[in-house]
């Protein structure tokens, strides 16, 4: 089961979530609240997994369970067109977007995703980081080697390095040094970085 819990600070969208996920199978409704600052104990408190968050609250939020829960997925709701508050969230390290009138399989599609530790991107969010790609002369993926190209796009799909290190020839040692020259080459810092870049460059859907 997932446990599942909600930050906004309209409670009648907190209720209508919560009656949304009581019909949703392998989920498990873990609580709510409308204060930011409550949110390290809920989490804690019920061992929440995914926290459905919503965009005014989330860089914040992120910054805070960064510190106080690095297990948590955050996956970020908005009932409004993504716009760079919903980019800045995702580089922050949020696992996903979906848009307020998002239908239930992609609901149930993301939570699943997020709390395995992959990332979900709406249909919105990922059209909008596909139309604002720039197109240098050699962009810098193109600079990594066949394996270091590999590696860099198990983490951008959310693998992690132990999951990654099961394929022929790699451990996790390997992995780690991989990810050290991707981030150099590429001039980022973070597998969430990587993630943004990657679909900023239509190299994953």
């Amino acid at each position: 089961m997932i446990s599942v819990g909600i930050l906004d600070r309209r409670p009648i969208v907190r209720a209508g979530l919560e009656l949304f996920l009581a019909g949703l199978p392998d989920l498990r409704f873990a609580g709510h609240t409308g204060d930011p600052g409550k949110v390290v104990s809920l989490v804690r408190t019920e061992d929440v997994r995914v926290l459905i968050c919503s965009l005014s609250h989330a860089v914040d939020v992120l910054r805070e369970t960064r510190e106080h829960c690095s297990e948590l997925a955050v996956l970020v709701l908005s009932d409004v067109p993504p716009d760079e508050l919903v980019v800045q969230a995702i580089r922050s390290g949020a696992k996903g977007h979906l848009q307020a009138d998002a239908r239930r399989a992609e609901f149930l599609d993301a939570f699943r995703a997020v709390a395995t530790g992959r990332t979900h991107l709406s249909a919105s969010l990922a059209e909008q980081l596909i139309d604002k790609r720039e197109g240098p002369a050699k962009a810098p993926h193109e600079t990594l080697s066949e394996r270091e190209f590999q590696v860099f796009m198990k983490l951008a799909q959310g693998s992690s390095a132990v999951e990654i290190a099961k394929s022929p020839a790699l451990s996790a040692k390997t992995v780690a040094t991989y990810r050290s020259r991707v981030l150099e080459k590429m001039q980022l810092t973070s597998n969430s970085d990587l993630t943004y870049y990657a679909m900023k460059n239509r190299l994953m859907a």
